[in-house]
């Protein structure tokens, strides 16, 4: 196999009348997804050559998978731009990727125009493909190297765009169904965002097996999330940490109820506190939880099964098959067991290069992604992570994690969630603040106190901020330069 859109082609053949997708409006069977992507394929190729770029902005539906396949099969390569970006940053990536036109749904629309970049809605697209009288069977593919541009949410800078190739993903693809164990007959539950790594990738791995895909246009509505459960009787559930929490905290026994055929649950590697790991193990005990770590340009680089080992729940679990990681310390060596260093990986996961102009190239050395997160191997041979290079806070000479302060303060069980930045200081050059969402109202003496009790002096917050929200991306991980521009603006 050489092409993302083979995993359909042959889903379609072996379930033809199969349901494929699920939306909040409608569904499509395997045929019907196949026939109508070969037809916007067919359109595509008239408006690009061969290798050529088309940005898609949409929400997650239907009409976003089907546009999505439909390029790939063009030969075309499809920029995937977050139904929730800002105009300026849409405007940063299409000045750096140059596509030959932007796809849009009809609600985004107004982002684009106002711009005035060259585009097709969506559904005029696919309408105008599918009264087209050719046959679908004529239609022929063309294969290109690269399958995709996704851009890193810039937690800590500027984004720079992923240049994904179609063995990338399907190497990434085969991984998941190896280690999660989905089948063709599972119905995911799929409430992530199809423009991010994740949700891609869980989106990939249902067609890859045949299996089904209830994905949601907006997934702020729980309620309707875990309705969705119940009526489709879904075996599987991918989320963020932060989505799990909610429920954890608003609708747990209806999660349990509805969840009584999931046999795996999906997460990511954004700090999550082990006491919830283990309410969701102690929820769903035959069910099998999984979480992974991996960036855009490195996907599902490690799994941990969480119900294997509750001693090791804080890590990232191990190395996924044909997926080698070392650590490398300040002084340039490779670590031993318990050594904090910057992650590196390499494996047929890790992309080749950058989008042009997006990125320092020096990342990735000779096959190796630096990744620029912090941590270390236990002696068993699992991953921990330690937070990223950029964040760390330097106290007077003292390293300090953000998250091993935020972890200490989520211990509090008033405490819904936490945010910790370094800001410059005249005394000890940086020292750490928190910025603070609470369930019931606390004072700043409770959280002062048992942040006493649980962490070294230096290590302490010297201010505690609250909020309504934490600023998260949408892989679940905390925006600190937007906590940054928060507390500037104070």
């Amino acid at each position: 196999m050489k092409a993302v859109y083979e995993f359909l082609e042959l889903s379609a053949e072996k379930y033809p009348n199969k349901i494929a997708i699920k939306d909040d409006t409608a569904s499509i069977t395997y045929n019907e997804l196949l026939k109508n992507s070969k037809f916007v394929s067919n359109s595509i190729q008239n408006m690009i050559n061969h290798g050529q770029t088309i940005s898609l902005f949409s929400e997650n539906s239907i009409s976003f998978t089907i546009t999505y396949f439909g390029i790939l099969m063009a030969g075309g390569i499809v920029h995937i731009i977050p139904p929730n970006s800002s105009e300026k940053q849409i405007q940063f990536q299409i000045q750096k990727v140059k596509p030959v036109i932007i796809v849009c749904s009809e609600t985004l629309e107004n982002k684009i125009t106002r711009n005035q970049y060259k585009h097709i809605l969506i559904s005029d697209l696919i309408n105008n493909s599918l009264s087209s009288k050719i046959n679908h069977n004529t239609i022929h593919d063309k294969f290109n190297e690269v399958s995709s541009i996704i851009f890193t949410s810039g937690t800590t800078g500027i984004p720079k765009g992923v240049k994904l190739k179609h063995e990338n993903i399907i190497f990434v693809t085969n991984n998941i169904i190896k280690i999660i164990g989905v089948r063709s007959d599972d119905i995911e539950i799929n409430p992530l965002q199809l423009s991010h790594s994740f949700g891609l990738g869980c989106l990939h791995t249902t067609i890859a097996q045949g299996a089904t895909a209830i994905i949601f246009r907006n997934s702020i509505n729980l309620k309707e999330i875990i309705d969705a459960v119940t009526i489709n009787k879904a075996t599987g559930f991918v989320g963020v940490p932060a989505t799990f929490q909610k429920i954890l905290l608003n609708y747990k026994e209806e999660f349990k109820e509805a969840g009584k055929n999931f046999h795996y649950l999906l997460t990511n590697s954004a700090p999550m506190p082990k006491d919830d790991v283990q309410e969701i193990i102690d929820l769903f005990p035959l069910t099998d939880f999984f979480t992974y770590y991996g960036l855009t340009e490195a996907s599902r680089s490690t799994f941990l099964l969480f119900n294997n080992d509750i001693t090791k729940i804080e890590s990232v679990g191990k190395p996924a098959p044909n997926v080698e990681i070392k650590i490398i310390t300040n002084n340039g060596n490779t670590s031993n067991q318990h050594e904090i260093g910057e992650v590196l990986i390499n494996g047929p996961n890790v992309i080749d290069e950058y989008w042009a102009g997006t990125a320092e190239e020096s990342k990735i050395n000779d096959g190796w992604l630096a990744t620029g997160d912090l941590g270390f191997f236990d002696n068993d041979g699992y991953l921990y992570l330690k937070g990223r290079k950029d964040d760390i806070i330097n106290v007077g000479g003292e390293k300090v994690s953000p998250t091993e302060i935020e972890l200490a303060i989520k211990q509090l069980d008033k405490i819904q969630d936490v945010g910790v930045i370094g800001v410059t200081d005249k005394t000890f050059g940086e020292i750490p603040v928190a910025f603070i969402v609470t369930k019931v109202n606390l004072e700043t003496n409770e959280i002062l106190a048992h942040c006493i009790k649980t962490l070294e002096r230096y290590k302490i917050p010297q201010n505690f901020i609250f909020i309504d929200s934490v600023p998260k991306n949408e892989s679940g991980k905390i925006e600190r330069s937007a906590l940054k521009e928060m507390y500037t603006k104070q």
